[in-house]
């Protein structure tokens, strides 16, 4: 339940982070190292109580992965007055060869945000998907704790991905 309300909470814009990250598959080369990853989301949602929001969501992660192989996640997030930032062991982001895979699950629907890094690993560039079952509205809870949803998509705009060598968290 949990894992299952954190990543609810990462959809919906609030920092995701459950617990106790796994190391197995991390690249050697990103061992010790630190991803910056900024990027904007936009929709048109409508809350539970009537309110209807556009404003973007600007998004700006900061990601260590330990010498051992975990990956720890700061998580900043800003739509209109909402900011919140969290730092624990991560499960939600995992590797599939040069690629960094994070899933958030919604309310109703879901989005894969994609770290892909060059082969040498000293650079990065991202991407998102989301989508619903059979186009249903997408559906979350915001930083306010309301039920949001939109049958709009999802606008995606990368801002940086950068890869720099130690712990970005330890500052």
């Amino acid at each position: 339940m949990l894992k299952r309300l954190g990543l609810l909470l990462a959809f919906s814009g609030i920092a995701l982070l459950p617990v106790d990250g796994l190391a197995s598959s991390a690249p050697p080369r990103l061992l010790n190292t630190s991803i910056k990853a900024a990027y904007t989301t936009r929709t048109t949602g409508h809350s539970d109580d009537g309110r209807t929001n556009t404003n973007p969501r600007l998004h700006e992660l900061t990601i260590y992965v330990s010498s051992l192989g975990r990956i720890f996640v700061k998580h900043f997030t800003q739509n209109g007055r909402s900011k919140t930032s969290q730092i624990e062991p991560d499960q939600t982001f995992r590797f599939e060869n040069e690629k960094m895979i994070g899933v958030f699950q919604g309310v109703s629907g879901a989005g894969e945000l994609t770290i892909a890094f060059s082969p040498d690993f000293q650079s990065c560039n991202l991407s998102l998907i989301s989508g619903t079952d059979n186009g249903k509205p997408k559906v979350w809870i915001g930083p306010d704790g309301h039920k949001w949803s939109t049958t709009e998509p999802i606008v995606f705009t990368p801002r940086t991905c950068s890869v720099t060598p130690g712990n970005a968290l330890a500052n």
